[in-house]
C-alpha cells in the first residue's frame, strides 16, 4: 500500500511539474520574466527531487531563453552546446537550442555561424509548418537579409509566419517577427499594407497582459510613423521603455538605435548623437559586436569619436575553466563517475566527457588524475598556474 502511494504520489507531482512548466512557457512567451525565472527555477529543483529527468532540458531551455531575452549572456553558448547535443533532449528541444545559438552568434558578429546554425534550423523545422513560436529562425536571417538590402529575401522569410498568425489569431506569438516584417514591407514600398499589419496587431492585443507583445507593437507603430513622415520621437521612447521594464535590454538598445537615426533625419543632430552614442557603448558592453559596429559606423560618419573594441570574438573565459567545467571538475574530484556528473547535471555523458577534454586541454595535462591535481593545486595557490 506505502509504494503505491508513494507512486501515485510521484506522478501528481510530476503531472504538476507539467501544468507548470507550460505555465512558465507562457510566462516568458508573453514578457513576463520575474514569473517565468521563478516557474522554472522551481520545476528544475522539482525534477532534481522528483527524478522527473524526461523534462529536463524543457526546463533549461525556458531558462536559456530566459537568458538570451534578459541579455544573461555569459556563459550562454555553453549551455546553448549542451542542450543541442544532449541525447536526452528532445529534437524541439535541441531546434531551440540551436536557434538562440544563431541569435547569439548574429549578436556577437559571427555572421555566417549565425546563419549556418539559422538556416539549418529553417530546414529541419520545415515539415513542422510554421505553427512553433518558439523553434522559428525566420526573424533573425529577415534582420540579415536587410541588412544586406535584400528585402524580397527578408519578406520570403517572415510573410509564411505572419500568414500563419493572422489566419489563427494568434498575435501572442508575434512578438520577433512582426518588427522585422514590417522594416521589408517598408522597404519593398508597401508602406500602407505595413500600416494596417500593426492597426491589425494592435486590434489582437487589445485587453492581453502581455508585456513583450505590446513592446513589439509600441516599435512597429514607430516604424510605421517614421516610414509615413510622422514625429515618431515619442514612439520610440515609449517603445524602448517598454522593452527595458521586460527587461529586455537587446531589444531595447535597438529601439534606441532606430530612435537616434530617425532625430538624425529630423534634423535634431546633437540628441541623435547622443541617443546613438549611450546605445553604441551598452551595446559593446553588452557582446552585440555586430549592432554596436553598425551604429559605431554611423557615429563616425558624422564625425563622433567612438573607441575601438574588442576584437578577440565574443569573449570567454580563456584558458580559465568555464562555471561548468569548473563544477564537474569539483564532481570528478569528489568520485564521482560521468555517468553519475551527467544525471546529477541534466547533461549526456558525452557532453560531461567533452567538458573534462576542454578542462584537461586548459590545464595542460592528460589524464583525469592530472587535471583535479591541477585544479586542487591552483585553487590551493590562486596565483599559480595550473600545471
Amino acid at each position: 500500500m506505502g509504494s503505491e502511494m508513494c507512486i501515485r504520489d510521484r506522478l501528481e507531482r510530476r503531472g504538476i511539474i507539467r501544468a507548470r512548466l507550460i505555465v512558465a512557457q507562457a510566462a516568458l512567451l508573453w514578457g513576463r520574466f520575474g514569473e517565468a525565472g521563478r516557474g522554472l527555477a522551481a520545476m528544475g529543483a522539482m525534477v532534481k527531487d522528483t527524478g522527473y529527468w524526461r523534462v529536463a532540458d524543457v526546463v533549461r531551455i525556458g531558462q536559456a531563453r530566459l537568458a538570451w531575452h534578459t541579455a544573461d549572456w555569459r556563459g550562454l553558448d555553453e549551455t546553448l552546446d549542451d542542450l543541442a547535443t544532449s541525447e536526452s533532449a528532445d529534437a524541439t528541444t535541441r531546434l531551440e537550442a540551436r536557434v538562440v545559438q544563431g541569435q547569439l552568434d548574429l549578436a556577437s558578429g559571427a555572421r555566417q555561424r549565425a546563419e549556418h546554425r539559422l538556416r539549418l534550423v529553417l530546414a529541419a523545422n520545415g515539415p513542422r509548418g510554421d505553427a512553433d513560436p518558439f523553434a522559428s529562425p525566420n526573424a533573425a536571417l529577415a534582420r540579415m537579409a536587410l541588412s544586406e538590402g535584400d528585402h524580397l529575401g527578408a519578406l520570403e522569410l517572415t510573410e509564411p509566419i505572419m500568414s500563419m498568425i493572422v489566419r489563427k489569431d494568434v498575435w501572442l506569438w508575434a512578438t520577433e517577427v512582426v518588427p522585422v516584417h514590417v522594416d521589408a514591407l517598408i522597404a519593398a514600398g508597401r508602406t500602407g499594407e505595413a500600416g494596417e499589419l500593426v492597426t491589425a496587431f494592435a486590434g489582437g492585443l487589445a485587453g492581453r497582459g502581455a508585456p513583450a507583445p505590446a513592446a513589439s507593437l509600441a516599435t512597429s507603430q514607430a516604424i510605421v510613423a517614421c516610414a509615413e513622415g510622422r514625429d515618431a520621437e515619442a514612439l520610440f521612447t515609449e517603445a524602448a521603455r517598454a522593452w527595458a521594464a521586460l527587461p529586455r535590454p537587446y531589444d531595447e538598445l535597438l529601439t534606441l538605435e532606430r530612435q537616434g537615426r530617425f532625430l538624425l533625419g529630423t534634423g535634431a543632430g546633437a540628441r541623435g548623437l547622443a541617443v546613438l552614442s549611450d546605445a553604441q557603448r551598452r551595446l559593446q558592453d553588452l557582446g552585440a559586436r555586430w549592432d554596436a559596429d553598425r551604429v559605431a559606423r554611423l557615429l563616425r560618419g558624422y564625425g563622433v569619436e567612438v573607441a575601438r573594441p574588442w576584437r578577440g570574438g565574443r569573449k570567454g573565459y580563456g584558458d580559465q575553466l568555464s562555471p561548468r567545467e569548473a563544477e564537474i571538475v569539483d564532481l570528478l574530484a569528489r568520485g564521482w563517475t560521468n555517468k553519475r556528473i551527467a544525471e546529477s547535471l541534466q547533461l549526456s555523458p558525452r557532453t560531461v566527457e567533452r567538458h573534462l577534454s576542454t578542462a584537461m586541454r586548459k590545464a595542460g595535462v592528460a589524464s583525469r588524475t592530472a587535471l583535479v591535481m591541477a585544479v586542487t593545486s591552483a585553487a590551493d595557490h590562486p596565483g599559480r598556474e595550473p600545471t
